[in-house]
């Protein structure tokens, strides 16, 4: 059913006229849980509840349901008429395929004007939140379905006019899953004008996503619609979805920005790689190895599939970090898949922030990894991502002020990031800013005081301002959070080194030497203690063996303030040389 059929037309009555559950009145309504909630604090939808229990204990009448339902129909400008794309996109159908009908969509929403003319209220760059899409299934099994369609859809808003367009990413918008927050609240936390959300219910074979469109200043609906696919053809939504977004948004698509799509018309090559990326997402070993099958079951069931390919290089790349997998094995087959995804697709710009990746904390190839962030950037501006990337590699080489300036393009592309937020106060530390770092990194400890990764440069941005106490403090609440860490391990022996209390520093040395004899613990990390502890000798030989092993991080050795000490040395100096760090 259209959305305007839904307007126009009551819910089908049923026997019983109550409904005893959120979710019944959701599905009544046709809609996510999320939005009847939001429409009964705003907007004034009929819901009662049981006195004698729980606040959310609920019911609902059918009969005053319809009579709301009609009411605001009325009221709705834009639900009065069958919008025009899907006007047009019934009519052809039977004759075009679905690349031509969402062509002449666009087309469509270009030559007719908008039903809603008031221009956005800020001016300049418009922002766009996409809100995790509802898993409508009845079962969590089919959560990677519903995260994976919210994922596309980011990627395919973000690329459709990134000058006009800014789209915040995932990582800032799932947080809000099963969250009830009015969207007022949602679009002031995240910074948007508007908000895109929905729902997908998986059944068989078919599936139904349902989208509507909410512009945040005064929290009108400015658009809704349903679609019913089997799974072949529900990869054509994201398009649809995004070109009739962009037209209530009112920007104008030129012919050239739209371009071919990655994905596949495979469905189960496409649900294998929709599985991959929620694993992908887990940040654990096992969730990263369930990553690596997702996509490499993708490739086999669709050998021209680029995206897949794009992920199976990722997941490889993490393996290294989450899953102690060997990095000379590792980035050798990620950059297999890299290769075979950019023969595929040369215009992904995942693809290029990857292939950055191993260029630069592989090859130590810097100015052909400068060459590939840039193209990603390129291709896609909206994907923030690319933009921490290349940031993080600006900082590697020494240029700190474009380097805050891209952590700080991505952080606006991703606010609610502690990743990105974290990374905006590492890139402060490694320009010496310490007080900027640490405010960056209390924002980010703010997000989530659970998450570890903020510690590490708040420990080591007060060390470098003489406090060793609360420095050690930092990095003993980080290493409590993740104690399998030998980095944090290694941070807390440099800090208490620095701070005087050096058998504190050689019983933490002992504990790391303990680790290597059961697993790989780098060499890296024994530099740092030893740098600590004043012993440069020591530090520039485990420094070598780092090298010898290609390991990536070496990549902070021209910035990372805790080698300044080691500077002058003439072997360090020989080992920056052989590294290739730009003069």
């Amino acid at each position: 059913m259209t959305a305007t059929a839904r307007a126009q037309s009551p819910p089908t009555p049923h026997t019983e006229d109550r409904l005893d559950s959120w979710k019944e009145i959701a599905s009544y309504l046709r809609r996510g849980v999320r939005t009847v909630r939001r429409w009964e604090k705003e907007e004034g939808l009929p819901i009662h509840r049981h006195l004698h229990q729980r606040l959310g204990t609920v019911y609902a009448y059918r009969n005053e349901i319809d009579a709301w339902w009609t009411a605001r129909g009325q009221n709705l400008e834009q639900q009065k008429d069958e919008p025009k794309e899907s006007q047009l996109g019934r009519w052809l159908a039977p004759a075009l395929g679905t690349g031509a009908i969402v062509a002449l969509m666009a087309l469509a929403f270009v030559l007719w004007p908008s039903r809603n003319p008031t221009p956005p209220a800020s001016p300049g760059r418009i922002m766009l939140a996409v809100l995790p899409f509802e898993n409508l299934s009845g079962t969590p099994d089919h959560d990677y379905f519903s995260e994976g369609l919210t994922e596309e859809m980011i990627t395919e808003l973000g690329r459709l006019h990134p000058e006009r367009l800014g789209v915040i990413a995932r990582t800032s918008t799932m947080p809000y899953k099963g969250v009830n927050k009015s969207a007022s609240v949602i679009a002031a936390e995240l910074g948007v004008d508007y908000l895109l959300e929905g729902s997908v219910r998986r059944e068989g074979d078919r599936v139904r996503i349902t989208t509507q469109l909410i512009r945040a200043s005064d929290q009108t609906h400015l658009w809704a619609q349903n679609y019913d696919r089997d799974l072949a053809s529900a990869l054509d939504v994201q398009s649809q979805v995004s070109r009739a977004v962009a037209g209530q948004i009112q920007l104008a698509l030129e012919p050239l920005q739209l371009r071919r799509s990655s994905a596949t018309q495979n469905p189960a090559a496409h649900e294998a790689a929709l599985r991959g990326r929620y694993f992908l997402e887990r940040r654990t070993a096992d969730g990263i190895r369930s990553a690596r099958d997702a996509f490499e079951r993708a490739v086999r069931l669709d050998p021209s599939y680029a995206l897949a390919y794009v992920g199976l290089a990722d997941a490889h790349i993490l393996s290294v970090t989450y899953a102690d997998a060997p990095a000379k094995e590792a980035m050798t087959r990620a950059r297999e898949a890299i290769v075979k995804a950019l023969e595929l697709d040369d215009e992904l710009a995942d693809a290029h922030a990857w292939h950055g990746v191993i260029l630069a904390e592989y090859d130590w190839d810097w100015a052909a990894a400068e060459r590939e962030f840039k193209r990603a950037v390129e291709l896609s501006p909206n994907f923030a991502y690319a933009h921490k990337l290349y940031g993080e590699y600006l900082s590697y080489v020494g240029r700190f002020d474009q380097a805050i300036a891209e952590v700080r393009l991505a952080h606006q592309l991703d606010p609610r990031s502690i990743v990105t937020t974290s990374l905006v106060g590492i890139v402060l530390y490694r320009a010496r800013r310490y007080d900027e770092a640490l405010t960056e990194l209390e924002r980010a400890i703010a997000l989530d005081p659970e998450h570890p990764m903020p510690y590490l440069p708040k420990g080591l941005s007060l060390s470098m301002k003489g406090m060793p106490d609360e420095a050690v403090a930092a990095l003993r609440k980080g290493l409590s959070l993740t104690p399998e860490s030998s980095e944090m391990i290694a941070q807390i022996a440099y800090a208490s080194a620095r701070g005087g209390r050096r058998d504190e520093a050689r019983i933490l040395l002992k504990e790391l030497r303990e680790r290597s004899g059961k697993g790989h613990v780098s060499p890296f990390l024994f530099a740092l203690v030893h740098t600590g502890l004043g012993e440069p000798a020591a530090a520039v030989d485990s420094l070598e063996k780092a090298y010898a092993e290609r390991d990536w991080l070496l990549c902070v050795l021209k910035t990372e303030p805790i080698f300044d000490p080691l500077r002058a040395d003439a072997r360090f100096q020989n080992l920056l040389r052989r590294m290739n760090f730009p003069a």
